[in-house]
């Protein structure tokens, strides 16, 4: 993890490293348990596992998955080749270390989005124990159980893990289950080129809520939207996917990577407006040269790279008879094509002045059958070019600051890009994005902090009815997203230790028609998240743990309805367990005991994002989770 943040460093943007040991000590079931001290990444779960994800206000108009932020695993996409992701397909106990690249300095991964890219590393058969085993239980009805083995002998090393859990959910219809298997194998051919295989199976079952009213919420907020429960409604399916790296270092300065995946995915969504059955073939390669030429401590270094990927798709509708398909209503078939150039290089014109320079250009190819509708379809193909440059200064061995200008671009992807009779397919979102940022690194203290000025064009805005049932998505003319993105580690002494990550966000549209200078709705002004950990015993460690969503968070673009935040304390206590030498066993045991919400807040967690309710109180609301609290015990041999 040291070697990914010390290359992190090395780019002008912002860019962070996340641990498995800042969240494996606790309940550690979605992504916002993941990512909650992640600087600059705003997560927010709607239910079970369903979290939202924005970096920059990437995807914020997204009722459902995920949009602007490119998801890998090991450097491989998981993200569908539209652009779309879920979150489903990530298990956070199979997780190493995870690295956020921030808007523009994802251009070396390929992505060209708003928000940047997130790399979530898995353990290999050299890092990780060769046998470890958890157990958790906890509030509304969760169990887990996770085992992973792994070893290395000689050229060959291997991990496989299996997870299996459930929850009952706090409300009606947010039950979840899920299956997920992992491997990772590698073998190295001879001292400069190595092989490694990935495979991942994910049977997943998560029920659908839906969002309330107020109203609803006032008077029972366990309850399940209307005709949720009723029409079985959910997000279910089984994703099978290999993936494979070859790497080749034939010196110290210099490497090729190229990888190739294949994942398909059966889905079944029962909603309260029918049922999908979705079938998706995904699959792509990447090539990627890193040549660091440099004779001095000036940097000289090249990142050329070039990527494909093909998303193969057809999804049958039927009309939801209690959960079950009723009258068929047509089939669409997607094909969906992104192809993508990239090239940065890194001239240092002293031993502590760094220039990067580089460029990004993408081709989208996106084919939609509508056989019910045939005026519906479409084929169309979309170019874009996002250069970037970016100066990095090293003030000394701790201390540096970055400043970079980078263009995005984002076609739409599949669910959003819909023809409708009064809506026109969208055009691609593209912005420029103007950043400043420091980064400190000494024994005690880990700091980083970053502004940022984005000026947007075309973005994408979500139209839903007053069920939130999607009606496509539409642009704007011109918005802007400006913020501040903070986050610290301080060592206070041997036993104490400070960690926080602050974000503010200022999103607001400029000169529009409708909404003149208004604040874009649906994302917090202020969120905070920070802790204290306290070790008074080898044994024992006391974490209590602040969150905070501060300011006026707009329901609806008219800023006509607000939500005004909240504050949760969680309390959490781990350690290891002291061995006993009468036993003669060599495992190293873990516990934990997680409490959220410690003081029964009622909150609201997130909201749909609408144009204008007329300040009326709407199905907008997915309720926080009451007071909970959960445990876990690992062992490690």
């Amino acid at each position: 993890m040291d070697e990914a943040r010390d290359a992190l460093d090395l780019r002008a943007g912002g860019t962070s490293v996340v641990g498995a040991e800042d969240f494996e000590d606790g309940r550690a079931t979605t992504l916002s348990d993941v990512l909650s001290f992640a600087p600059g990444v705003l997560t927010q779960t709607r239910h079970g596992e369903e979290t939202r994800l924005s970096i920059r206000g990437s995807g914020i108009q997204r009722g459902f998955q995920l949009r602007g932020v490119q998801l890998y695993q090991d450097g491989i996409p998981l993200n569908l080749a539209d652009g779309s992701g879920d979150f489903q397909s990530i298990d956070p106990l199979a997780i190493d270390f995870v690295e956020i690249w921030r808007g523009g300095s994802a251009l070396e991964y390929g992505s060209s989005t708003l928000g940047g890219a997130i790399n979530f590393v898995t353990p290999t058969g050299r890092t990780v124990s060769p046998l470890t085993v958890r157990l958790d239980a906890g509030s509304f009805g969760l169990w887990r159980g996770n085992v992973q083995a792994g070893g290395a002998h000689g050229d060959f090393d291997g991990i496989v893990g299996f997870t299996a859990g459930k929850q009952d959910g706090w409300r009606d219809q947010s039950a979840t289950r899920a299956k997920r298997a992992s491997a990772n194998f590698g073998y190295s051919i001879d001292e400069t080129l190595e092989a490694r295989l990935f495979l991942n199976y994910v049977d997943s079952e998560l029920e659908l809520p839906g969002p309330l009213s107020l109203a609803q919420i006032e008077d029972d907020p366990q309850q399940a939207g209307r005709n949720y429960s009723e029409l079985d409604a959910s997000n279910d399916y089984i994703l099978k996917r290999a993936a494979g790296r070859l790497s080749w270092a034939p010196a110290a300065d210099s490497e090729l990577i190229a990888s190739a995946f294949y994942f398909e995915r059966d889905r079944n969504h029962p909603t309260i407006f029918g049922i999908l059955d979705q079938d998706v073939r995904n699959l792509g390669f990447d090539v990627r040269g890193v040549l660091d030429f440099a004779e001095t401590d000036a940097a000289r270094r090249l990142v050329v790279g070039v990527s494909a990927a093909r998303y193969l798709g057809t999804e049958d509708r039927f009309t939801n008879a209690g959960g079950e398909p009723g009258t068929y209503r047509g089939r669409t078939e997607l094909d969906g094509r992104t192809y993508v150039g990239y090239a940065e290089y890194s001239h240092g014109l002293s031993n502590a002045l760094t220039v990067q320079a580089g460029a990004q250009f993408t081709r989208a190819d996106r084919e939609l059958d509508n056989q019910a509708s045939p005026a519906r379809s479409y084929d169309e193909t979309f170019y874009g070019v996002s250069p970037k440059l970016g100066l990095l200064y090293d003030l000394d061995e701790a201390n540096q600051l970055y400043t970079s200008v980078s263009r995005s671009f984002e076609p739409a992807p599949f669910g959003e890009a819909r023809v409708l009779p009064d809506l026109p397919l969208p055009d691609p979102q593209e912005a420029t994005t103007y950043e400043i940022g420091l980064r400190h690194r000494s024994e005690r203290l880990h700091l980083e902090a970053a502004a940022y000025y984005s000026k947007i064009d075309n973005e994408f805005l979500a139209l839903v009815d007053e069920n939130g049932a999607s009606l496509g998505t539409t642009n704007a003319d011109a918005t802007l997203h400006r913020g501040v993105e903070f986050g610290a580690s301080l060592a206070v002494s041997e036993t104490v230790t400070l960690q926080a990550s602050y974000l503010w966000n200022d999103f607001r549209f400029d000169d529009d028609v409708a909404f003149g200078d208004n604040q874009i709705a649906g994302i917090p002004p202020h969120s905070l998240n920070a802790r204290l950990s306290w070790t008074p015993l080898p044994w024992l460690t006391i974490t209590p743990m602040v969150e905070w969503r501060g300011g006026e968070t707009w329901i609806d673009h008219a800023n006509s309805v607000k939500d005004d935040g909240y504050t949760l304390l969680h309390l959490g206590f781990s350690g290891d367990l002291p061995d006993v030498p009468e036993w003669d066993v060599d495992w190293d045991v873990e516990w934990f005991v997680d409490i959220r919400n410690l003081t029964d807040q009622s909150y609201i967690s997130t909201t749909l994002v609408r144009d204008d309710v007329n300040g009326l109180d709407t199905v907008s609301y997915f309720p926080g989770e009451p007071r909970s609290i959960f445990g876990g015990i690992r062992w490690r041999y």
